[in-house]
């Protein structure tokens, strides 16, 4: 299972950099031509033309191991009650 540990894009036409850090942070670029939302719980993306041509996706990931109990969490090898 992937978690997702940040999600954010980059504007081909402004530069900006913006991330949604929390569920309905909904985060609009400068130019207004796309924009970002779900926080760590999903990813959203809003363009005006084509995702290949408004943005870059920066967003990064975590695999998570999951159990009948909750989550395992690989890198710290513990488990997460869930």
């Amino acid at each position: 299972m992937r978690k997702i540990i940040r999600n954010a894009i980059q504007c081909k036409h402004c530069g900006d950099t913006i991330e949604s850090v929390n569920v309905h942070d909904y985060v609009t670029c400068g130019c207004g031509v796309c924009s970002v939302d779900g926080g760590h719980d999903y990813l959203r993306r809003s363009y005006k033309t084509s995702p290949e041509a408004d943005y870059i996706d920066l967003s990064e990931y975590a695999d998570i191991a999951t159990c009948t109990y909750g989550e395992f969490d690989k890198d710290n090898l513990k488990l997460k009650k869930g």
